[in-house]
C-alpha cells in the first residue's frame, strides 16, 4: 500500500443517496423488531450450562463501535447463542444463529426468552472478510450485499441513525493538514480456465468526507506474463465500481509505454449527481481484469508499482 498527497478541489454537490438501491424488504422487518441492534466484534466468548434444563448456552462479548438503537452506552454487551462446550459435554443446535469469535459486524439483539437476565441475538450481518463481488451478509434471509458501507448506511436509515459520511466544508478542510489518497489492489483472483487475473482497486483518504472526483492510477505490470500494451491489445477490461457506479463518473485506460498503464476515473463535475464522499476505510472504486499470456509463476502485480495523483 503506497500513501499519496493529495489535491483537494471543492466542487459543491448536492448529496443524494443513488449510488445503489439494495431490496432492505427482509432486513427491515428484522430491524423493526429487535430493540436493540449494535455494530462492533466479538472479542470474548465462554460456554455455560443452565442449572435448571441442562442446556448448554455460549457467551457472546461483543466490544460495540455503533449503536444504532437500544443502548445508552459503549460497554461491552453480552448476549447469548445456543449450543457451545462445557467440560466434556458439546452441544449443537440446529438452525439456531451462531457468530464466531472476532465476528465483526452488525448485531440484532433482544431479551432472552430462554434465561431473561441475559440478551440473546436474533440474527446479524456479517462483514465479510473476502468476497470480491460482496461485502456484506444478511444472517437472517442469507442474502449477501455488494457494498457494506451503502448497507450499513440504509440500517441507519431504518433504525433513525445518520452514519453517512458528510462531505468535509471547505472552512472545515483549512483545519486540517494536507489530506492523504490512498490506493491498494486487492483481493486478487486466478482463473486459470480462461487465463485471466481480477483484482480489485481500492481507495480512501486520511480524512472523512472529501468529494472524489478524479484519480489516474498508473500501473507497471510484467510483461513476460502479460505481454505488452496492454490496453490497445485489448487485454485488460476495468467497471466502475457501486460506489461510484453512476452516470457521474467515467472509468478509461490507455497505454503509456510497452509495460506501463493509466486507469482513469474522471466525472462530470456538473453538479447533476452526487459524487462519492471518500471514507477513511478503503472501498472498492474499480473492477479489473487482465488476461494472462503465461501461467506458472505470476509475480505479482503489487500496489507499490503504483503512483497515484488525483482530485477529491
Amino acid at each position: 500500500m503506497k500513501r499519496f498527497k493529495l489535491t483537494i478541489l471543492f466542487a459543491f454537490f448536492a448529496i443524494i443517496s443513488s449510488s445503489a438501491q439494495t431490496n432492505f424488504h427482509s432486513l427491515t422487518k428484522a430491524l423493526e423488531n429487535v430493540p436493540i441492534v449494535v455494530e462492533g466484534r466479538i472479542v470474548k466468548q465462554s460456554c455455560f450450562q443452565d442449572e435448571r434444563t441442562g442446556d448448554i448456552f455460549t457467551k457472546n462479548y461483543l466490544l460495540p463501535t455503533e449503536i444504532f438503537k437500544g443502548l445508552n452506552s459503549r460497554d461491552t454487551v453480552i448476549f447469548l447463542t445456543l449450543g457451545g462446550r462445557v467440560d466434556d459435554i458439546i452441544s449443537t443446535v440446529s438452525h439456531s444463529t451462531q457468530v464466531s469469535l472476532s465476528e465483526t459486524g452488525i448485531f440484532l439483539i433482544s431479551q432472552s426468552l430462554r434465561l431473561p437476565e441475559f440478551y440473546e441475538i436474533s440474527s446479524y450481518i456479517q462483514k465479510l472478510p473476502y468476497d470480491r463481488d460482496f461485502e456484506a451478509y444478511f444472517e437472517g434471509s442469507h442474502e449477501k450485499f455488494p457494498s457494506w458501507r451503502l448497507l450499513r448506511e440504509g440500517v441507519g436509515v431504518i433504525c433513525g441513525k445518520d452514519v453517512t459520511i458528510n462531505r468535509i466544508t471547505l472552512s472545515d478542510l483549512q483545519a486540517f493538514d494536507i489530506p492523504e489518497f490512498c490506493v491498494k489492489l486487492d483481493n486478487a483472483s486466478l482463473d486459470v480456465p480462461s487465463q485471466r487475473v481480477s483484482f480489485d482497486v481500492m481507495a480512501k483518504s486520511s480524512i472523512a468526507g472529501l468529494e472524489f472526483a478524479r484519480a489516474e492510477i498508473p500501473l507497471k505490470y510484467p510483461t513476460e506474463l502479460l505481454g505488452t500494451n496492454i490496453v490497445l491489445n485489448d487485454k485488460i477490461e476495468a467497471s466502475k465500481g457501486i460506489v461510484i457506479n453512476t452516470s457521474f463518473y467515467d472509468i478509461s485506460m490507455y497505454d503509456v509505454q510497452d509495460d506501463e498503464m493509466v486507469l482513469a476515473i474522471t466525472s462530470s463535475c456538473n453538479g447533476g449527481e452526487s459524487a462519492f464522499v471518500l471514507g477513511t476505510e478503503y472501498e472498492k472504486i474499480a473492477d479489473v481484469t487482465v488476461d494472462v499470456e503465461t501461467l506458472g509463476n505470476l509475480g505479482t502485480i503489487n500496489p507499490d508499482d503504483f503512483e497515484v495523483g488525483g482530485f477529491g
